[in-house]
């Protein structure tokens, strides 16, 4: 089953939103996968690392729609390469800690 979602947002290289986050999408998105059974959702928005806004929205919608559950974040973590960030999950006991989280 497919477990990834696109929400509609998109900040700019420079950190500008030039498409606002539909709130609508990211709750329907959210109740997808967890009604499909998703057990931990990753949220990594394209060029959140110079404007995180979208992502710590998604966050608080989680957390209005779920209370009690936890969505997991590296939105503090602003990995300035956006491959590693987006593709490197953070293990129960990492081997390595970004420079911004040690």
């Amino acid at each position: 089953i497919p477990m990834i979602r696109e929400i509609r947002e998109r900040i700019d290289y420079t950190g500008r939103a030039f498409l606002k986050l539909d709130e609508d999408d990211v709750r329907r998105k959210i109740r997808e996968l967890v009604d499909a059974g998703a057990q931990a959702i990753v949220v990594s928005l394209t060029n959140s690392v110079v404007n995180n806004a979208h992502e710590l929205r998604v966050r608080e919608i989680f957390n209005e729609e779920y209370p009690g559950h936890l969505l997991g974040s590296i939105a503090c973590c602003r990995i300035w390469w956006q491959a590693a960030r987006a593709s490197t999950p953070a293990p129960r006991r990492p081997s390595w800690t970004p420079s911004c989280m040690r």
